[in-house]
């Protein structure tokens, strides 16, 4: 039997076939980061919206707090409490003491 002698040739560097895989995956990289951005950016977005209807509504309790605290803040009311407390007036100015 004759021995069979395999010539092996070394592979060379193909630089077409190199670029034909950067730019595919250049590619397929691209579009998988636009996909994943515009996921992120909607969200984003619903978390401002979230936060623009929790910032309505404290204002809307802030307004009815001030109104609030405008009643509370009435003169004729805290002369009325100072009296029915024993408070005296003194032109125009109650004297509060602390501790009794």
């Amino acid at each position: 039997m004759a021995k069979r002698v395999i010539k092996q040739t070394k592979r060379r560097f193909k630089p077409k076939g190199f670029l034909a895989l950067l730019a595919f995956m250049t590619v397929l990289l691209s579009g998988y980061s636009a996909i994943f951005a515009r996921l992120d950016n909607n969200a984003l977005l619903k978390s401002i919206q979230d936060t623009q209807k929790e910032i309505s509504v404290v204002i809307v309790e802030n307004e009815s707090l001030k109104v609030a605290v405008q009643e509370l803040q009435n003169y004729a009311r805290v002369v009325s409490i100072a009296k029915e407390s024993g408070l005296e007036s003194l032109d125009n100015t109650i004297t509060v003491r602390q501790g009794e």
